[in-house]
């Protein structure tokens, strides 16, 4: 009889299992050629425990995505600037450039190329 931090680790296995699983498939096959049965029968768990991780195919693919992404962006990076490209570690001051907005321009040029590079990333993957 399996204790409950026994439960708890093989419950965490089984979803770390679809997560290698799906990343494997997806990376190789790519999204819409990867069904579920291809990545249960992957990584070992049962369809069962796959929903009880995962509501749907979707959910899946947002977890590919967030290990991808976490492979992809630098350590250092991490955690060092928010959304805009701005660092908390640094003073706000305005460098003297023609704009008095400049910093929000740059900003916003930013936030531009994410929501562009995720719409290419969405595309390519079919999702």
């Amino acid at each position: 009889m399996a204790t409950r931090g026994t439960a708890g680790a093989a419950a965490g296995g089984a979803r770390e299992r679809l997560v290698a699983a799906a990343y494997e498939l997806f990376s190789t096959r790519g999204v819409q050629a990867t069904g579920i049965d291809a990545i249960i029968a992957r990584s070992g768990v049962a369809r069962q425990s796959m929903y009880r991780h995962f509501a749907s195919k979707q959910d899946l693919v947002l977890a590919f995505l967030e290990r991808r992404e976490a492979k992809h962006i630098p350590v250092a990076r991490l955690g060092a600037t928010d959304d805009c490209g701005f660092s908390p570690f640094s003073r706000d001051v305005k460098p003297q450039h023609g704009s008095p907005d400049f910093a929000r321009d740059v900003a916003m040029q930013k936030i531009s190329a994410r929501l562009e590079g995720a719409r290419l990333a969405s595309a390519e993957l079919g999702v």
